[in-house]
């Protein structure tokens, strides 16, 4: 991909699309409750229930990341705006970071390990799963 202008502003707007996106689906997925009124365990509880939304968007993104990239239906300038640009925006690896942090209590047991394996696993399996199915496609 070269680096021009026009590329630039397309992984900038796709950027600021896929951070809507993303800010927008955790908005739904928020719960509708104060966390300062709950007890510590209670709040890393509803935490944890958190993790999960963040999981699906970032699987969801990887997909997208590798149909993208693999896909000869795209060119260069698609590849900027949805690839670099909506993808990196739309996937994050600081929230789950944060929310491990968060997560850290003897309550909730290996939850979060698991919930970061699961991240790193299926994010891995789902990319190299939608590449293969690319390159077998674009063979025919």
């Amino acid at each position: 991909m070269q680096l021009t202008g026009k590329t630039i502003g397309l992984v900038f707007l796709g950027g600021a699309v896929g951070a809507g996106a993303r800010f927008s689906i955790a908005t739904i997925a928020q719960p509708s409750v104060d966390v300062q009124q709950l007890g510590t365990a209670a709040a890393n509880i509803l935490a944890w229930g958190q993790l999960w939304p963040v999981l699906l968007v970032n699987l969801l993104g990887v997909a997208m990341l590798a149909y993208v990239n693999y896909s000869p239906r795209f060119g260069e300038a698609a590849r900027a705006f949805l690839g670099a640009g909506f993808c990196g925006a739309f996937t994050t690896m600081s929230a789950v970071s944060l929310m491990l942090i968060v997560l850290a209590s003897p309550q909730l047991g290996g939850g979060p390990l698991t919930a970061l394996v699961l991240h790193f696993i299926l994010g891995v399996a789902i990319y190299m799963g939608v590449k293969s199915l690319n390159q077998r496609g674009g063979a025919r």
